[in-house]
């Protein structure tokens, strides 16, 4: 028998994942504001459960039925280089705490009103009137935000697009400066605190598309996974390799996208790792061959008698971070020493491209204390060196708007004005 070769057939090559952040409601996938996050692979299990009817019938068999139980996904995405400006919504949906700065530009305004959390207009003293598409800074400090201007501004009252509502609350008279790249980005954990709005600490979530353009992933070619929630991201950076990262999620069930999905492709480089720095305790340290860091965090799915399969809940717990230090060649024994006299130093590791203005991209991470908890000489193929690690212990340093505790704050440079 001849069999029919298949006319279509669905390529890795052409696969791509792109992120966007679900404005109104947890779940509620954004049919636009999707970015392409260039990643070497995304491992989909779906975690159905399936509940067996073992009901005794006088018969000599045992399972008389299977019914569905909850259902949710949980994805994977393996190493994958960082790329200055996709990674930060990586990181806005692990940390939830973003404040953004702009290049201060013209014109500018004052509020004459206070702001609320989630407003999408801001009232202002008389002036220009804001030009819809462009970026406005509210604030500064821990305070500051970038918005988009939508439609409908006034000289008294600038509209804003529906994909930036007001994150933080905000006083009267406060300077609303119009900006440009480059933009600077302050990752730190989402605490409780009313000043943002939150009185759960939970993150934004996004919605994963996956184009995968397979028969079944609905009618344009993708998977879409709503309400998607990381868990964890491991940032490595190896003098011989890329800044990479990689990571896990939890998400809604598999969901086909209701249009077509047409993500924002970036032109932004990876980065050697090799253009980096590493600062211990204040002190540049020129030894360090890798560098990791583990930020996990606590996420659960919970469903309920809802009337739906998925989750109605995805919780996010603490967020809390580990590090590893590869010294080769050990120049010394200050590794060991950190470890064996409990020094708990400050963590800096910086990469950036080198660039300037619109092109600077820079990725920093900065611990307020790193606690060693191991320090092993370890004998490489010619010379000694170190292998530590420890964890980035919680401090009132490393913290955001939303003020309590955090592990760490990451910093980008780049040329995206809000995430």
């Amino acid at each position: 028998m001849t069999l029919a070769v298949p006319t279509a057939v669905f390529p890795v090559a052409a696969r791509y994942v792109a992120m966007a952040r679900e404005v109104t409601a947890f779940g509620s996938p954004p049919t636009t504001g999707y970015y392409e996050i260039p990643v070497t692979g995304l491992s989909p299990d779906p975690k159905l459960g399936l509940m067996e009817d073992k009901a005794l019938r006088g018969a000599m068999t045992s399972i008389f039925d299977l019914e569905l139980a909850a259902y949710w996904t949980e994805l994977t995405i393996p190493t994958s280089p960082v790329y200055g400006d996709t990674i930060g919504h990586i990181l806005f949906n692990l940390f939830g705490d973003l404040t953004s700065t702009g290049t201060a530009g013209t014109p500018t305004w004052t509020t004459s009103a206070a702001t609320a959390v989630g407003a999408n207009s801001l009232t202002v003293t008389t002036g220009s009137s804001a030009v819809a598409g462009t970026y406005v800074q509210i604030d500064s400090s821990t305070l500051s935000e970038i918005v988009i201007v939508g439609t409908g501004s006034t000289s008294t009252s600038i509209a804003l697009s529906a994909s930036t509502p007001v994150r933080f609350a905000h006083a009267s008279a406060v300077t609303v400066t119009t900006v440009t790249a480059p933009f600077t980005h302050v990752f730190s954990v989402l605490n409780p605190a009313s000043a943002t709005g939150s009185v759960s600490g939970q993150p934004p979530s996004h919605a994963l598309v996956d184009r995968n353009q397979t028969a079944g992933s609905g009618n344009y070619w993708a998977d879409v996974y709503p309400y998607a929630c990381f868990s964890q991201i491991k940032l490595t950076g190896n003098a011989t390799g890329l800044l990479t990262w990689e990571g896990s999620l939890t998400s809604w069930p598999q969901q086909a996208p209701a249009s077509a999905i047409t993500p924002t492709l970036s032109s932004v480089k990876s980065i050697p790792a090799w253009k980096g720095t590493s600062t211990i305790g204040g002190t540049g340290i020129y030894d360090i061959a890798e560098w990791t860091v583990t930020l996990t965090r606590e996420v659960e799915p919970l469903p309920a008698i809802d009337g739906q399969q998925a989750p109605y809940v995805i919780a996010r717990g603490p967020l809390d971070g580990t590090f590893t230090l590869n010294y080769s060649p050990a120049t010394d024994q200050s590794a060991l020493t950190n470890y064996l006299n409990s020094v708990r130093p400050t963590l800096l590791w910086t990469t950036t491209n080198g660039g300037s203005g619109a092109g600077e991209i820079s990725f920093s991470l900065a611990a307020q204390i790193g606690a060693f908890n191991s320090a092993k000489l370890t004998p490489g193929k010619t010379l000694f060196g170190y292998d530590t690690a420890g964890i980035l212990a919680s401090n009132t340093v490393n913290i955001g708007q939303s003020g309590g505790w955090g592990p760490c704050q990451i910093t980008l440079i780049n040329a995206i004005p809000t995430f």
